[in-house]
């Protein structure tokens, strides 16, 4: 399902595209671009401040303890895990959305005929 709804959210975001003016489609790109980049930045300090603060609890030798390696390797498989299934299930509740909001624009359409 996660795929089906994958592929769905990324044709929609093509026809969108598609109906951005050719003049503003790279300006359009490099924000989009951006904010994924600063998106992927914002999970990775999420990401080291979770697993850090629950994985290292000792600073007596400069090199982590193999409780905190394998802490911090889990954590992180979890951290990613999670991510993945928020980031689906967000975009599956956005293409519900904008299932629902083309339905009504067409209802106010039909009424209007």
């Amino acid at each position: 399902q996660h795929s089906s709804s994958y592929h769905k959210g990324e044709e929609e975001k093509m026809q969108t595209l598609d109906q951005v003016p050719e003049h503003l489609r790279p300006a359009l790109l490099q924000q989009v671009e951006q904010m994924q980049v600063q998106d992927s930045v914002r999970l990775y300090n999420e990401l080291v401040e979770t697993c850090f603060g629950r994985c290292v609890n000792t600073f007596h030798t400069k090199s982590l303890a193999d409780s905190e390696s394998k802490c911090i390797e889990t954590c992180t498989q979890k951290f990613m895990n999670m991510s993945k299934r928020v980031g689906a299930r967000w975009q599956e509740a956005q293409a519900e959305q904008n299932e629902a909001m083309t339905q009504q624009v067409q209802q106010m359409a039909a009424g209007r005929q």
